[in-house]
């Protein structure tokens, strides 16, 4: 198991990128294609106790 648990490998994302809708048009705001870079923040700052 990796030291840091909470990267995205190429494996994990292969079976995470189909599930989520594709969007039609553009989206205000962040991009919607930054892919397992966004989805990996979500575990890190769970795991490192990170508040706002």
């Amino acid at each position: 198991m990796s030291a840091r648990s909470w990267t995205v490998d190429d494996v994990l994302w292969a079976l995470i990128e189909p599930l989520p809708p594709t969007l039609a048009g553009t989206v205000a705001g962040a991009s919607a294609g930054c892919g397992p870079l966004c989805l990996q923040g979500i575990p890190y700052v769970l795991r490192n106790d990170i508040t706002t």
